[in-house]
């Protein structure tokens, strides 16, 4: 996995639990174990992020 490939799924999974809580809080029909999910999806992706991308300047060239 390169940075731009975790750059796209972490938008990705932000997008999408976004849009479940969106309609969690307007009343509409929604997922709450889908937003758990995402959320544990979201958890596990920075860990990704830390294990592949110990040195953090990497994040500032683009």
């Amino acid at each position: 996995m390169n940075f731009e490939q975790w750059c796209r799924l972490d938008e990705m999974l932000y997008v999408c639990q976004t849009d479940e809580e969106y309609k969690q809080y307007a009343g509409l029909a929604h997922d709450e174990g889908l937003i758990v999910l995402l959320a544990e999806m979201k958890q596990q992706n920075s860990k990704t992020y830390i294990d592949f991308f110990p040195k953090q300047d990497d994040a500032l060239l683009l």
